[in-house]
């Protein structure tokens, strides 16, 4: 029905026959009212037209008394008291409409603010609810940022003992490296005074060797010339001086041999020395390295250490923003709790 239809005295009628049976009582105007706008007829109506109604309806009902014939108004008294009566009634029935339709508004009013609290309410819910997975959220990635900076301080903390232990590896090899070149060193400058010791040895004894033959040769050109005329002796002579200058070449030829075979031994110390002097540039070298290493250890620690301050940083952050989101739900419990 729609919502602005004419109301009239038969609609009236009905729901007053309907009110009356219920009820047993005398419909008033704000009962016909509230089934007019359960019906669907707007704000039911105004005040006086449902009044006007309702009267017609008393009165057929025999509820109002009716008009007196003209034959009994000779009382004016009564007359006068019937009138009032009526009058009074319908004043009364007017003030008791517009109080129930005042006491209905101001329900109505009531309900109103009660469904808007209610939405404030829920809204506060929701707020609460969001704020509270802000929070998990924020609590969750405070520990992830915790677990990930604990992760960085362990792998820190054993790039640095790396780095140490590295340190000492490439010290102890260096003084390694030191030590075996000092010791090679001293061993090659002794066997070069060994050396040179045995050359000057050999030298002396190839001198004497020498001055051996030329005295031999000496003996034997002046037992040649004494000893001319006896062949048979000079030939024993000669042939006795031949045999000492084989000895002796056997003996020069020994002493040659052996100063070769000494220069191989000094050619070889030569050749240690140089394969030292290589395993130390490579020492060298690999301390090098082993430095640089440490230095980009050291770097990385120290990248490690600004990552750490910027996670602190952000975890500060995390923390003043939790602080705030539970300063936020305690503002909206308590306004939650005043609405309720």
């Amino acid at each position: 029905m729609p919502r602005h239809a004419k109301i009239t005295y038969l609609l009236v009628k009905e729901i007053a026959d309907a009110l009356y049976a219920d009820t047993q009582l005398i419909p008033i105007i704000e009962s016909v009212k509230e089934k007019l706008r359960e019906l669907g007829y707007g704000k039911g109506g105004s005040n006086s037209t449902i009044a006007g109604f309702l009267r017609q309806w008393r009165r057929k009902q025999g509820l109002l008394p009716e008009a007196e014939p003209a034959e009994r108004l000779s009382d004016p008294i009564t007359e006068a008291v019937r009138h009032i009566q009526a009058t009074l009634t319908e004043e009364t029935n007017a003030r008791l409409a517009e109080v129930q339709a005042d006491a209905q508004s101001k329900i109505e009013a009531a309900q109103a603010a009660e469904h808007i609290a209610q939405q404030n309410r829920d809204l506060a819910q929701r707020q609460i609810a969001e704020l509270r997975d802000a929070l998990s959220d924020a609590h969750t990635q405070l520990s992830a940022t915790r677990e990930q900076l604990a992760a960085e301080h362990s792998a820190r903390d054993h790039a640095e003992r790396q780095a140490q232990a590295l340190a000492e590896q490439i010290k102890k090899r260096e003084e390694e490296g030191i030590r075996n070149a000092a010791q090679a060193r001293i061993e090659i400058a002794t066997e070069r005074e060994r050396t040179d010791r045995v050359r000057q040895e050999m030298n002396d004894r190839l001198a004497e060797m020498q001055q051996v033959v030329e005295r031999i040769k000496a003996e034997h050109a002046d037992k040649t010339y004494q000893w001319m005329k006896t062949e048979g002796r000079l030939t024993a002579v000669i042939e006795s001086e031949k045999d000492k200058l084989a000895i002796a070449q056997g003996k020069l030829q020994e002493l040659q041999t052996e100063i070769g075979a000494q220069a191989e031994t000094i050619k070889g110390l030569h050749q240690l020395l140089s394969d030292r002097d290589s395993t130390i540039t490579g020492l060298r070298e690999q301390a090098a390295r082993q430095t640089a290493m440490i230095e980009a250890a050291h770097q990385r620690v120290q990248q490690l250490e600004g990552e750490r301050r910027l996670d602190q940083a952000r975890m500060t952050d995390l923390e003043q923003m939790i602080r705030k989101g539970q300063d936020i739900i305690a503002l909206l419990q308590q306004g939650n709790t005043r609405i309720e």
